[in-house]
Order: structure tokens, then sequence, then C-alpha cells
């Protein structure tokens, strides 16, 4: 994460890209996808390239296909670790997005004004300004079509949710290091872990460098040593009752956890897999989906002892049913990792992964 972050620092010119699919040089479709303008851990950055000529975001691209591409934000270090379910259409088709590395950023596309703003007070797609908050966000919509994020706090090593009350946002930290679960917790048969069983993780702190070839000096984001942090790999769902579904990695106890809440008085989180092995751990890459008035919860996940694709599927209010579905195999040997599932109309869960 850290040599990414680095590049990332580097380059801070690095925007997020969408495009659409236009019939000439009029929108018509609406529709609009992410072309990966981020890099992946590790990679390396380049330079810009020369335009090429076949490139269907290139302006001097001619032919009826023609992409059109824009800038949605340009935050200053940065976006990382985008989820699956970072992109959404609302229940008003309206295209919108959640993103972030040095805050959470949300934005939608007015096709009226032909670009991305903030649709709710006060107006800004800096949701969340904490530092390094945002990397995976997921976002989704309840019935009014008020949106809710989950994404996770770096700098506290937190899963933290905001959403639209109709009024103004709310941001809350759901579970953290020193309090994994604060609410009653319900542990798998036989889990060798119990809640709050974690070490406190130190919070980071600024520095200041000084940029000799500049001539100034700048306060660079706050930089952390890599953290087990309780909020990574997270996804969220919100049912058709409004209740609130998010899965999520715990990287301190090494185990694939779930929150719920019913949008009033009742919260709960549990354990739903754990590895049970100190060098290994599972829950990342989750996707999670729900379907039905009473319904049933989907996530599918990476397990690392294995290199291997999971799926887990509720059967009650404190049960859930765990699938081997790729077979097992010699660590990085494996396949199952960046997983997304969704559910189809017969209630049937589909899983894409790499």
């Amino acid at each position: 994460m850290e040599s990414s972050k680095n590049q990332i620092r580097n380059n801070p010119r690095i925007l997020i890209l969408i495009g659409c699919l236009a019939l000439g040089a009029v929108l018509t479709t609406g529709m609009l996808f992410a072309l990966g303008a981020v890099p992946a851990l590790g990679a390396h950055v380049n330079e810009p390239s020369v335009p090429d000529a076949l490139a269907r975001c290139n302006p001097d691209y001619t032919g009826p296909d023609r992409w059109k591409c824009e800038d949605v934000e340009n935050p200053l270090f940065g976006v990382d670790n985008l989820t699956d379910r970072y992109f959404r259409y609302n229940p008003a088709g309206v295209p919108c997005l959640a993103f972030g590395n040095d805050g959470l950023y949300y934005a939608c596309y007015d096709k009226t004004l032909d670009e991305w703003v903030a649709p709710y007070p006060p107006y800004s797609l800096l949701v969340d300004s904490s530092e390094l908050v945002g990397e995976y966000a997921a976002l989704d919509f309840n019935s009014l079509g008020y949106p809710f994020i989950s994404y996770y706090d770096a700098k506290n090593a937190a899963l933290k949710l905001a959403y639209f009350n109709g009024s103004s946002w709310i941001i809350e930290t759901i579970a953290t290091t020193a309090t994994s679960c604060p609410w009653a917790e319900i542990l798998p048969r036989g889990s060798a872990h119990a809640p709050d069983s974690q070490e406190e993780s130190p919070s980071a702190g600024e520095f200041l460098q000084e940029n000799t070839l500049m001539g100034a000096s700048e306060v660079l984001a706050p930089q952390v040593e890599p953290l087990k942090g309780v909020g990574k790999y997270t996804s969220i769902s919100v049912d058709d009752k409004n209740n609130v579904h998010i899965s999520f990695q715990d990287e301190a106890s090494r185990t694939l956890k779930y929150f719920f809440w019913d949008t009033g008085a009742t919260r709960r989180c549990r354990t739903i897999d754990d590895v049970g092995e100190p060098n290994y751990k599972t829950g990342l890459w989750t996707s999670i989906a729900t379907y039905g008035t009473e319904p049933r919860i989907h996530i599918s996940y990476f397990h690392d002892i294995y290199d291997q694709l999971r799926y887990a599927r509720s059967l009650e209010y404190d049960k859930f049913e765990i699938q081997e579905i790729t077979g097992r195999n010699l660590p990085n040997h494996g396949n199952g990792p960046y997983s997304s599932i969704a559910v189809d109309s017969d209630g049937t869960p589909n899983i894409s992964y790499y």
C-alpha cells in the first residue's frame, strides 16, 4: 500500500476518468463507464503517452462509437483501492461514484449540466475531509435514493459509514481495532477469536517535507505504516426494507465480518469466517448482495490459506453457510481475488472473479 501511495503522491494528477458511449457528438445513452485510471498496488505509473488515433476517448477519433471521457475530481493525493461497488446507479437511474484516499468523495452525473456534481448540501464532492479516509469505498442507496457509503479510515485503522439522512451527511465509525464489533458480536461455533481482543494500532502524524527542487515546503499527507485495520475490502448493500448490510475484513483477527443495521435501534455484528491460522487471512475482496423482502445475504470473498474463492449465504438470523467455490490450492497458485457478486431476479447468486 505504501509504495502505491508514494506513486500517487509523486503523480498528483492521477484522475478518475469516466467514459460514456456517444452516438456522434450527442450523448444519448447516459451510460457511464469507469476506465481504470487508478494504478494497481505496486504498479509503475507511466508518463502520459502519445494520443492513440484509435482510442475512443481521443477527441480526434471520428468513429460513430466514440466515448466521452471526462475528469470527475482531482484529489491532491489521487484515489486508491476502488471496490466493485464504488460506481452505482441510484433508483432514479443517475450514475454516482464514491471514492477517496485523502478524503471521501461522492459525485453524481447531472445530465442537464453535463458534469459531475455534489447533489446534497453543502454541495461539495468532499463528504469526509478526515485524513487518510476513503479507500475501499462502497456505495448503495435506500428506497428514497439517499446514498450509504462504507469506507476505510487508514489513519485510525477503522471502518466508517457515511450516509445522507435527507438534510445532512452523517458520518459514523462502525468498527475499530479496539472495538472490532462495538455491538453484541455473534461468533461462529469453534471460533478462536473473541470480540475486542485486538491490539490498538497507533495513529499516524504529519511530517514536513522540504521540497528543494521547488524551493518551498509542503505538508504531505500523513504517513502511516501498514496497519492491521478493521474495514478493508468493504462492500455494502441496502435491502428492500432499507436495512444496511456491510461485509468487511478484520485484518487484526484475520476474519471476515458482517455488520447489520435496520436504520432503527438494531445493530449487530458477527464473524462469518475465521481462517484459524496465524500466517493467513480471509475476508479479502468481499462483495455483498441482498435479495428479497426477507433478505438473504450473499457474500463472495477470498480465503488466502488455500488461495480460494468462497461464498457465504445467510440461512437465518445468526447462521451463515460457507461454501468453497474453487478448489484448494497451494498459496499463490489459486484463484478467487477481485470477486463481485450479483443476485438475479430468481434469487440466484452470480460471481465474477480473477
